[in-house]
């Protein structure tokens, strides 16, 4: 995974072809691309969804504060080739106190789904959140999603009965939580 101490580029596979890395400006648009074509593959179009969030335009801007945090994955055969992103920030709507962080805009391209990356970089933010003070993850998503989803469970997420915080995507209608262990 990556060293949190130096933010290099750090390899996500074995073939060091895709390695996971901070975002930076030079990524803002092609992670917009990436989030708002994923979710119209999914059916998800709208301001009841991600991809209408005023964030996408500066996406280095967003999450580069105290407790919030955005990675890419980048194909080293195609640099500035965008095909994954991921990151946490605190929940919209819950106040620092409260401990809980969002995981938010998980997307890959199609050549990246099924080889495990979104499992390494969910465990990425897991690890850096947990890090970070938080004491609970929570996540949103819809049932299109199901590999997501999938995915989710296998982390050890639980169901919620309803929405938390005032994230504005009310289009999505599954939301989990975990909660977060302290590094050692």
């Amino acid at each position: 995974m990556m060293n949190p101490a130096s933010m290099r580029p750090t390899p996500l596979d074995e073939t060091d072809r895709f390695v996971c890395r901070p975002v930076e400006a030079r990524d803002n648009a092609a992670v917009k691309a990436l989030v708002v074509e994923t979710l119209a593959e999914f059916g998800h179009t709208g301001q009841n969804f991600a991809c209408s969030d005023p964030e996408l335009d500066d996406m280095t801007a967003t999450y580069a504060r105290d407790g919030a945090r955005f990675w890419v994955i980048e194909d080293t055969h195609q640099p500035g080739s965008i095909l994954g992103c991921g990151g946490y920030d605190r929940l919209k709507g819950t106040t620092p106190d409260e401990g809980v962080v969002e995981m938010q805009k998980l997307y890959f391209r199609p050549a990246l789904r099924g080889l495990g990356l979104g499992r390494r970089l969910c465990e990425l933010i897991l690890a850096h959140a947990a890090a970070d003070g938080y004491r609970q993850m929570y996540i949103e998503t819809t049932p299109n999603l199901a590999a997501a989803v999938k995915l989710y469970e296998k982390l050890g997420f639980d169901y919620l009965q309803g929405p938390m915080g005032a994230t504005g995507h009310s289009g999505c209608t599954v939301w989990m939580g975990k909660a977060l262990v302290p590094p050692a």
